[in-house]
């Protein structure tokens, strides 16, 4: 028996050896950091909240409801994904590899403000607001619930440079790294939607079908991540429906039965998916040996179903197919130890309360695995920063940009071993690269699956597992028909025709218009219309008129944009010339001021018309920038299909579709404006009935064109639309055309200059004629003078098709060295008379001087004819009692 001195001297030895031993995780307490896990805790009615700070109650969730998978619900749900991030860190605790001189530590935070009726997204921020301000400690958030709300979160937790990190997210907007640096997920998104194109692919599949319980073409939507990838591949989305379980069933069994499609990707909540699928089946309608559906969720059939749906309602779920991330059957050795670590966890914490999930429950009903990756992730990621550029976690806290470091960049590459991958790593977008499982439903039973592949990491290979393929619903391997016999439709050659024709047709009146203007541009009839302005007319016609060649062969996004702008632009060219011409004619001619000579140069006219098309040139290029177009296919009556291209659901595109169709109003407006405004003016220089016309025209084209959200149901309307644009474009143009051409005819080759004054010379005498209406035979008078007056006259001005008001007065006829002119005396108060005389002989017109409103002549048939208001007046013309001489040098 040892004695006391005996034992005191071994209990110091062993003292000695305690204390010569290091335990590694004594170090753990020198520093610590804060973990956030933000989700609903306002589920659990126990829960009591300080802002979104959770202070109490969270002990009091009763496990055994949690773990009740007959009840399972969100809220059992978001209590063991939490569960999941708690016991990763209390391992990580334990564990003196990782962070080895600092403990994590946990604050949750609610994200549904305490469980009162507010919005999702508003809480959300709430919550990120109540982090990011007072709680300084937290370096990391794990969790959230709803895409939705963490798009607000998210960004908020990216401004105070928290990384936050998501196991439930799907928003493709998530993923923009210049708005979400901070953020990224553990469970596949973007990976999953290249996952099931490549599949579809690989089956050499070239058409499909989309049914989604949600949105679709929602640029923010998870399902437009699909769309995106399966155009990628060349793959058309014949047929989408969104928010399906709002929709008849034989509304949804008709469209894509229309639509021929027999390979359907279909979006939904599990159980309410897998009854909206055994509806289907029971009816034998979409569900059948030709048919191959995709899910992108999990679905739960009933386990107890035959009362309802018949004894083998589970046969109807053969060849279903889904992909898996983060599939147990692609784990490596390491993570299947982990994982059995992670279970045993899981276990023992249920063991109290008399529950126990395997691995297959933590997967299928949960986000287990998910939310311990992120936690694991950021962990790791935490660790390798403050070792890599700190001497530790306690200097990495003491630097004030420490936070820099922590975008979703750190996270990348972190060497952690674990479920989602072996190593886990991430894209440059921030989702998880992982490879995908693809399952089947053999219909053996209502749960029953078989794995036969799986995709590469990068989304570029499929590769069976060794003796097993594919299991459709007639039980083979071979990928049935995916209705690609449907006829597509194009242009026949009897309207390709047509369109050539227009558009040969159409350039050749606009060559021959814009020749005509340069030719000549110096004349009256040309200077009048504004040779610049009319320039302009013709090349937005010339635009217009090649639009039209956009609509042979298949449609287009980049077609579909390119004549949508050069439609628009040739409109606003059009327009805006006429707008500023007439504007510029209003300005001189209703001026109450003289207008100072440069003020109203060519030059500012010019830049006004610049200015107006410039905007609509900005406009069009935003659309195009921030529309998100996509092709779809338009399914005729005949079963045959048709390329169309659509407005994606862009906030951004459609404010800007919406400015610049007001914007092209505007325009309109003006031109009926201008057409109101240069009534009253002098018929030589205004256009007001070919600008009313023009713009009656542009009205009904625009109530007559298809909405550009609208879907053309055939290539009639097409056709109809490329013929309205083009009437809309030559009738302006032939109107301009014709009054110049009638205009310039007049000016060169009548003679009716030759009629009035015969020749003049030394001894030479002046040959005038005047008709008395109706006919009245005219004595020649020989004059040796210079003027010759007549008095009680009425007399009118008539250019091209326009004639001005009949007016009465005298008019003065005066022969100056080689040139005639004519001058009228209004005998009426409300008429002032002309100071000027101005020429009159067609081969010496001068424009700038025909101008005035009191020169009035009345042009028929080549004659001057003036008409008298009595007898007496025309017998002293011809006899030439009022003939006055007056003396000129």
């Amino acid at each position: 028996m040892p004695t006391i001195p005996a034992l005191l001297l071994l209990g110091q030895l062993a003292h000695c050896i305690l204390a010569n031993t290091e335990n590694p995780l004594r170090y753990k307490n020198q520093s610590s950091i804060t973990f956030a896990l933000v989700g609903p805790y306002s589920f659990f009615p126990s829960i009591v909240t300080n802002g979104a700070l959770v202070i109490g109650g969270y002990d009091s969730i009763n496990v055994t409801e949690m773990s009740d998978l007959d009840t399972w619900s969100e809220t059992s749900w978001w209590y063991f994904n939490q569960l999941a991030a708690t016991l990763a860190i209390n391992r990580i605790n334990r564990d003196p590899t990782i962070l080895p001189n600092t403990t994590i530590q946990i604050k949750r935070f609610d994200t549904e403000c305490g469980g009162r009726k507010h919005s999702a997204s508003a809480c959300a921020i709430q919550m990120a607001l109540d982090v990011g301000e007072h709680h300084k400690d937290v370096v990391a958030a794990v969790g959230e619930f709803h895409s939705s709300s963490t798009i607000f979160s998210g960004q908020i937790f990216g401004h105070f440079q928290t990384p936050l990190c998501g196991a439930t997210q799907s928003n493709p907007r998530l993923f923009n790294k210049n708005k979400y640096p901070y953020f990224f997920e553990s469970d596949s998104s973007i990976q999953s939607a290249d996952a099931y194109s490549l599949v579809l692919k690989s089956w050499n599949v070239k058409r499909v079908a989309i049914l989604s319980q949600f949105e679709v073409y929602y640029e923010n939507s998870y399902m437009s991540s699909f769309v995106k990838s399966l155009r990628k591949r060349d793959i058309i989305v014949v047929a989408a429906l969104r928010r399906i379980m709002k929709l008849s069933i034989n509304h949804i069994v008709d469209t894509l039965t229309k639509a021929n499609s027999k390979y359907i990707i279909f979006y939904a909540d599990p159980n309410e998916g897998a009854t909206f699928y055994l509806s289907l089946a029971r009816i034998q309608k979409l569900v059948g040996p030709e048919y191959v559906w995709m899910s992108v969720n999990p679905i739960y059939f009933p386990s107890n179903g035959a009362d309802e749906w018949g004894p083998k309602y589970y046969e109807a779920s053969r060849g279903v197919t889904l992909v898996y991330f983060g599939d147990p059957i692609q784990a490596t050795t390491y993570s299947v130890d982990l994982a059995n670590k992670i279970v045993a966890d899981v276990q023992e914490f249920q063991a109290p309360w008399g529950a126990s999930f395997d691995r297959d429950t933590l997967y299928n009903y949960f986000n287990y695995f998910q939310m311990t990756d992120c936690t694991n992730v950021l962990a790791a990621g935490i660790d390798k920063i403050s070792k890599e550029k700190y001497t530790g976690v306690t200097q990495m806290l003491e630097s004030p940009d420490f936070r820099a470091d922590l975008s979703f960049k750190g996270f990348q590459n972190t060497g952690y071993r674990g479920f989602g991958g072996d190593p886990f790593t991430l894209t440059n977008s921030g989702d998880v690269a992982s490879p995908g499982t693809l399952y089947s439903f053999n219909g053996s039973a209502y749960d029953s699956m078989t794995a036969f592949g799986f995709t590469s990491m990068d989304q570029t290979k499929v590769i069976y597992f060794e003796g097993k393929g594919p299991k459709f619903f007639d039980g083979t391997s071979t990928p049935p028909p995916d209705g690609s016999n449907v006829v597509e439709l194009h242009f026949s050659s009897a309207q390709q025709a047509v369109i050539y024709c227009l558009l040969i047709f159409g350039s050749l009146v606009s060559g021959v218009f814009l020749c005509v203007v340069f030719k000549f541009r110096t004349e009256n009839p040309i200077r009048t219309g504004g040779p610049t302005y009319l320039v302009f007319i013709g090349l937005g016609a010339i635009l217009s008129f090649l639009s039209n060649l956009l609509y042979l062969g298949d449609e287009s996004v980049l077609k579909n944009r390119a004549r949508l702008c050069m439609q628009i632009s040739a409109f606003a060219i059009a327009a805006s010339a006429s707008i500023v011409k007439n504007w510029k004619l209003e300005s001189i001619c209703f001026s109450k001021v003289k207008l100072r000579r440069g003020k109203w140069t060519e030059v500012y006219w010019m830049l006004a018309f610049a200015v107006m098309v410039c905007i609509d040139q900005i406009l069009l290029l935003v659309l195009v920038i921030t529309s998100k177009p996509m092709m779809k296919k338009s399914l005729l009556p005949d079963a045959s299909i048709l390329y169309v291209c659509v407005e994606g659901r862009s906030v951004h595109g459609t404010n800007m579709r919406y400015a610049i169709v007001a914007y092209n109003l505007i325009l309109l407006l003006l031109t009926f404006r201008g057409a109101y405004t240069t009534l009253k003016i002098s018929p030589t220089h205004s256009e007001w009935s070919m600008l009313l016309t023009n713009s009656m025209l542009w009205t009904v084209g625009v109530l007559l064109l298809p909405s550009a959200d609208s879907l053309q149901t055939s290539l009639d309307a097409r056709m109809r639309e490329a013929v309205l644009i083009w009437i809309c474009s030559i009738v302006p143009l032939g109107m301009q055309l014709t009054k110049r051409g009638l205009e310039l005819y007049q000016l060169h080759f009548h003679d009716f200059a030759r009629k009035l004054v015969v020749s003049h010379s030394s001894s030479s005498s002046k040959e005038t004629r005047a008709l008395h209406q109706p006919t009245m035979p005219l004595k020649q008078v020989q004059v040796r003078i210079r003027t010759l007056i007549l008095f009680d006259v009425i007399c009118a001005l008539k250019v091209g098709l326009v004639q001005s008001k009949w007016h009465q007065g005298a008019i003065a006829i005066m022969k100056v060295r080689q040139n005639t002119y004519l001058q009228f005396f209004p005998m009426k108060k409300d008429l002032e008379s002309s100071s000027k005389a101005y020429p009159f002989m067609p081969s010496t017109l001068n424009p700038r001087r025909i101008e005035s409103r009191l020169i009035i002549l009345k042009l028929m048939k080549g004659e001057v004819r003036l008409e008298f208001l009595s007898d007496e007046a025309a017998n002293q013309f011809h006899s030439g009692i009022l003939v006055t001489t007056i003396d000129s040098k």
